[in-house]
């Protein structure tokens, strides 16, 4: 996960040009950064969602695009002083 070494940063227009397997590891490296346990499946999914609806992706599985908040980063997506989702 070298290449996430701070997902936090990445904007919502980096993170929807990424493909399926690199969104899953920005996502680990995501809840890693804030301490919450990145192989929890209610973290996991909550975290997809969250960002999705947070920049208003398209695509599906497939690379796509931001219709919302394309410049901000992912840290900004959600509150996260939850310890799980």
């Amino acid at each position: 996960m070298a290449s996430c070494s701070n997902a936090g940063a990445t904007t919502c227009s980096e993170y929807a040009a990424k493909t399926y397997s690199e969104k899953q590891n920005t996502s680990k490296a995501l809840l890693q950064e804030h301490d919450l346990e990145p192989n929890d499946v209610g973290n996991t999914v909550g975290l997809s969602k969250a960002l999705d609806s947070y920049c208003g992706l398209t695509g599906g599985f497939q690379p796509g695009s931001s219709s919302k908040n394309v410049s901000s980063t992912l840290d900004k997506a959600v509150d996260w002083s939850a310890k799980r989702w």
